[in-house]
């Protein structure tokens, strides 16, 4: 099995089980990453490659206004059945994300049987299970899953490419 990471943050491959082992997982350069418990976190998730998160049904809780940030352009990022929950608060014009899309160019996001819930009333106005900023070139597909939010996904930009199906 790959080991990832190091010292305390050492994981297996398939045993990424809170936020430092995500974290160092995101970092090394394995392709696919298996989510092995339920965690919480206290920080945004960046995304800067390529990669598979298998959530195996678990659930991410996050505390801050984005779960899930990709930030670099020309990359593939697919989510499978992981659970997001989202309970950060609104505070003045910050709004709240389950997966957020800088402005940077041709990114593919992939969301299959995922969900996302928000869980504080401040964020219902404002609260976007997918949000792309800008940019151009993205194609961002949902296949199956529950989301919320006041605008399950929004998509701002030039030449998007959005398909929904069964969710």
């Amino acid at each position: 099995e790959a080991i990832v990471g190091n010292g305390d943050n050492a994981v297996e491959a398939d045993n990424v089980r809170n936020l430092a082992t995500l974290k160092a997982a995101l970092a090394s350069d394995m392709e696919t990453i298996e989510i092995a418990a339920d965690f919480e976190a206290n920080e945004v998730v960046e995304i800067t490659r390529s990669v598979v998160i298998n959530g195996n049904g678990k659930t991410f809780t996050t505390s801050e206004n984005r779960a899930f940030r990709l930030t670099t352009s020309d990359i593939e990022v697919t989510f499978n059945n992981l659970h997001i929950v989202s309970d950060a608060v609104r505070v003045g014009q910050n709004d709240v994300r389950g997966v957020s899309v800088d402005i940077v160019e041709n990114i593919t996001l992939t969301l299959n049987d995922c969900s996302h819930d928000f869980t504080d009333p401040s964020a219902n106005d404002w609260a976007y299970a997918v949000n792309v900023t800008g940019g151009t070139n993205h194609t961002v597909t949902v296949n199956g899953g529950e989301y919320e939010g006041a605008n399950v996904i929004n998509v701002r930009g030039t030449a998007q490419t959005v398909t929904v199906k069964n969710a």
